[in-house]
């Protein structure tokens, strides 16, 4: 009885390979059916474990697109004295600026430190910031936007008396300034003294995919290797996070923990500044400047990498220069533009989703035996016959008694 069942269940299946092996009377037929379903089988199990390992490869597919953002917030510009650290120190900024427009309206050379912030940054002392948020009393300003684009829509500011040159930092505003390390999101520019310069920017927006197509995340609020520094980051100075910046601050973490030198007195996000820029006064030979150095070179990686995961989500600026020669009065001038409204934005998708991988193997299945999503429920009939076969026949019946 079992096997007159199994025989009319596989000779109905939609498989064809099976089918024809139960529905064949003659045994050559049979074998021939075996033969070909078993080849089919073999084939199907490796062109659909090639399409398993393929979808594990988890690759993807890059796409570009330029978006029109209207109106468009103007990135931060960090201005830093080049060598001469202590320019910006201890003087007023209508000491310094000679001209400063924002589209042809000169409104604040009139009232700089509305516009501008001061902050310590990396090697290069006091420097200020254009529109960071934040104006010389630490107090909130709205951030400017480009409305139009091209050199009618610019940030234009001209410096004084300054002997040995600017440099420059373009960045997105929630990303905090540099102390140690170079960080890719920032364009660097550099402006020898008595010089006319145009400087063309524009926007690219990176979005990756997180784990497991590409070694970032996306969230890394929920990264719980190291709470204290990601929530340093999100939390008390409410930037995006960044790789390069929580790398600088596990530098910082790992410098207030052993004291290798003589400062001792910092906190979280103020190693820098104390113990080099203030407390060394810009010494390369002095403590800290060193154990950087080493730190950098032998522990940022091992000791910090683990702690800092890369970010999927990135912004950056590219741009062009058209620089001139200023007459000799000591002076910088640089205008600051978008060349357009349009932002480089790069997304990414899976190249195989799992969806693409099941019907990949569903048709590589059809293909060479005929077997589709149905045949599965048709081959778990016949288990499903076998396994109450058995399991009845050698139950014991009860019957009512007389």
């Amino acid at each position: 009885m079992l096997l007159k069942k199994i025989n009319d269940l596989a000779g109905e299946s939609s498989s064809f390979g099976i089918a024809n092996i139960f529905r064949r009377n003659r045994i050559f037929n049979k074998i021939f059916w075996i033969i070909f379903s078993l080849l089919g089988g073999s084939a199907s199990f490796y062109f659909s474990l090639d399409a398993v390992n393929s979808y594990l490869d988890f690759e993807t597919i890059t796409k570009i697109d330029y978006v029109y953002k209207h109106p468009l917030q103007f990135p931060t510009v960090t201005i830093c004295p080049y060598y001469d650290t202590s320019y910006f120190q201890d003087k007023q900024l209508n000491q310094l600026v000679s001209d400063c427009q924002i589209m042809a309206d000169n409104t604040c050379l009139k009232s700089l430190n509305n516009y501008f912030e001061k902050i310590d940054y990396n090697g290069y002392g006091l420097c200020i910031r254009f529109n960071s948020g934040k104006n010389w009393s630490n107090n909130s300003i709205p951030y400017l936007y480009s409305t139009i684009g091209g050199r009618d829509d610019y940030f234009k500011i001209e410096f004084k008396n300054i002997q040995h040159g600017l440099t420059l930092f373009i960045h997105d505003s929630d990303l905090p300034p540099r102390v140690e390390y170079t960080n890719i999101h920032e364009t660097v520019v550099s402006l020898p003294p008595n010089s006319s310069t145009l400087i063309a920017i524009d926007k690219t927006d990176d979005n990756k995919l997180s784990l497991p197509y590409n070694d970032c995340l996306d969230d890394v609020s929920y990264f719980n290797l190291n709470k204290t520094i990601i929530n340093y980051i999100l939390k008390t100075l409410n930037h995006k996070y960044t790789q390069v910046n929580c790398l600088k601050l596990c530098f910082e973490l790992d410098y207030i923990e052993k004291k290798p030198c003589q400062c001792t007195k910092t906190t979280l996000g103020n190693v820098w500044a104390d113990c080099f820029v203030n407390y060394e006064r810009l010494d390369t030979t002095g403590c800290t400047f060193k154990y950087k150095t080493s730190f950098v070179k032998n522990s940022v990686i091992d000791q910090c990498g683990k702690y800092c995961p890369l970010e999927c989500d990135s912004t950056f600026y590219s741009h062009s220069l058209s620089s001139e020669i200023a007459p000799g009065d000591n002076s910088i001038r640089f205008k600051v533009y978008y060349t357009s409204l349009k932002v480089v934005t790069i997304t990414e998708k899976p190249k195989t989703q799992l969806f693409d991988l099941i019907s990949n193997i569903g048709g590589i299945f059809g293909l060479f035996i005929g077997i589709g999503f149905v045949s599965v429920f048709e081959v778990s009939e016949i288990f499903i016959e076998i396994f109450v076969h058995f399991t009845f026949k050698n139950s014991n019946p009860i019957h009512p008694m007389a």
